[in-house]
């Protein structure tokens, strides 16, 4: 079975979207996703793919409502 694991880091870009992870599939660095802030409004907390490195390719926004929807992606 398949492992995804996150590992929460912070991303040195300024005051906002700093808070981070990197996604891993067994081990590997397949995506870095970023929670947005409330410079986004109403997105605020939902999450940004940042990089896909071998994630499948990715839906037409990017965004995951959570981190949970964010596994369900990076799954398929």
């Amino acid at each position: 079975m398949m492992v995804i694991e996150f590992k929460p880091v912070k991303l040195d870009c300024g005051d906002h979207d700093n808070d981070a992870v990197l996604a891993f599939r067994d081990g590997r660095l397949m995506a870095v996703l970023t929670c947005l802030s409330d410079l986004h409004g109403e997105l605020q907390g939902q999450w940004f793919l940042e990089a896909n490195f071998s994630a499948p390719p990715g839906p037409t926004s990017y965004k995951f409502i959570d981190l949970d929807d964010a596994e369900a992606w990076l799954r398929r």
